[in-house]
């Protein structure tokens, strides 16, 4: 299961999307770019968190994932964000992949201007 995670994020490090953010900064830009729902909140100047939580049901039962992140603004071309996306399972298929414990995942994520 890591190695397909980890094919996936390959992936991605060539995503290349161009957005504009508003001022004052506003980081739903990257909600609707990833079309995803995260709730923003600004920490501190320059400094964000982010969460967002999504279900997904199998013959199992559900798998939750949610994922934590922290953003922070170096400069207009420059955002660095690191990601903490934690994935329970239902017991049944826990079992059947022999583990007790969510799987966690700790993801570098940067965004530059081109």
């Amino acid at each position: 299961m890591r190695r397909e995670i980890e094919a996936d994020a390959e992936d991605e490090v060539l995503y290349s999307k161009a957005l504009t953010f508003p001022e004052p900064l506003d980081l739903n830009k990257l909600n609707e770019a990833w079309d995803v729902d995260i709730a923003w909140t600004r920490e501190r100047a320059n400094q964000w968190a982010g969460q967002m939580t999504e279900t997904e049901r199998t013959l199992y039962g559900k798998i939750t994932t949610v994922t934590d992140l922290e953003t922070r603004v170096i400069s207009d071309g420059l955002i660095d964000q690191l990601a903490v996306i934690t994935v329970n399972f239902p017991r049944r298929m826990a079992e059947r992949m022999g583990s007790k414990e969510p799987c966690v995942i700790h993801a570098a994520i940067t965004h530059r201007l081109r």
